[in-house]
């Protein structure tokens, strides 16, 4: 997905959503009834029209949505530290050798957001 800088208007000429759908954006559109309107993107349609019939022609990034960071883990039963973050569970399972109380835990980034 390209990057698009926040206040910034770019043109657009239809296709899919440009940015994640809970990004907050502002439209432009063309028409009779052109006119701008912000949103979550997934409000809008990207591909042909908007909401009111006209197509969209340009879009600003309000706030752009920033996916949380996900990685696994091991735990130590024995001594409750948590191991080096890892990339998938596999990776954290693996480094479990010789620890047979261990387990791997995943976890995930709260957001200012998602709080």
């Amino acid at each position: 997905m390209t990057e698009y800088k926040e206040n910034v208007w770019y043109g657009w000429n239809g296709g899919e959503c440009p940015v994640h759908p809970r990004t907050v954006v502002e439209i432009a559109t063309s028409g009779k009834r052109g006119g701008t309107g912000e949103d979550y993107a997934s409000e809008f349609k990207w591909d042909g029209s908007d909401y009111l019939g006209n197509p969209i022609v340009a879009f600003r990034v309000v706030k752009e949505y920033r996916q949380p960071r996900e990685w696994w883990a091991a735990i130590y039963n024995h001594t409750g530290d948590i191991g080096s973050p890892y990339k998938t569970e596999a990776e954290a399972v693996a480094s479990l050798s010789g620890y047979p109380n261990a387990r791997v835990v995943l976890f995930c980034e709260v957001t200012e957001d998602d709080a």
